[in-house]
């Protein structure tokens, strides 16, 4: 199955909800190979995917850190603040004394599975990105 890159589904969603509701049953999006490309995700077949400790022919090498390497590891999930500093967009402060900073959103990104939150809620919607990877094959084939 493959995986989809849920900003961009979340701006194809966008564009169908800027239509004026009467517009929404006559309109036609078109989606282009490249973006179909940027929008269903390559999920390869699990016979290909990176087998550590063996290579290409399946003969078993040495692994690449032999030294050590770091203990560093990608977290689970990266939470994203989106603010606005209110006293220097509307030009108005008080000499450094304060921040006029306020919370506009927080965006989350699952690590591991790509999935998009947005305060909390995900970004997307199953059945409207069934439907476009479906039209994504149809026009373009695999």
């Amino acid at each position: 199955m493959k995986n989809f890159n849920p900003t961009l589904v979340a701006a194809v969603l966008l564009a169908l909800t800027a239509l004026p509701a009467d517009a929404t049953d006559a309109a036609k999006l078109t989606i282009s190979r490249a973006d179909c490309r940027t929008l269903v995700k390559h999920v390869p077949d699990p016979g290909v995917a990176y087998q550590p400790g063996v290579d290409v022919r399946g003969k078993k090498v040495k692994p690449a850190d032999v030294g050590g390497g770091s203990s560093w590891q990608v977290p689970e999930s990266v939470t994203i603040d989106i603010m606005i500093d209110i006293a220097e967009k509307f030009g108005f402060g008080a000499g450094g004394r304060f921040k006029g900073e306020a919370s506009i959103a927080a965006v989350t990104v699952n690590t591991k599975t790509g999935e998009v939150l947005l305060d909390g809620k995900p970004i997307g919607d199953a059945a409207v990105e069934a439907a476009i990877a479906k039209a994504c094959r149809e026009a373009y084939g695999k």
